[in-house]
């Protein structure tokens, strides 16, 4: 039930997230209507069409460098106060 919650609000209030928002001024107009809007937004076709999109070879190093990171490391071990 959360999770269906979860996916619900994502659907209503989520935005395309692959896209410089500083520069909107050289992104294409969004589309118009309400659910043309969202259908684009959540399925990234908006996004596809934006100036400064992150490049699959930038994502796939995020990824690949996340571990190496001092907060993700400190989320997956243990600390000594847990029993």
């Amino acid at each position: 039930m959360i999770v269906g919650l979860a996916l619900t609000y994502v659907a209503l209030l989520g935005e395309e997230t692959l896209y410089d928002r500083d520069n909107l001024d050289v992104q294409p107009p969004k589309p118009t209507g309400y659910l043309n809007h969202r259908f684009q937004m959540l399925t990234g076709i908006y996004g596809a069409k934006c100036k400064g999109r992150t490049t699959l070879w930038k994502s796939t190093q995020n990824l690949i460098w996340l571990p190496t990171r001092p907060y993700f490391f400190c989320l997956c071990s243990r600390f000594p106060f847990e029993a």
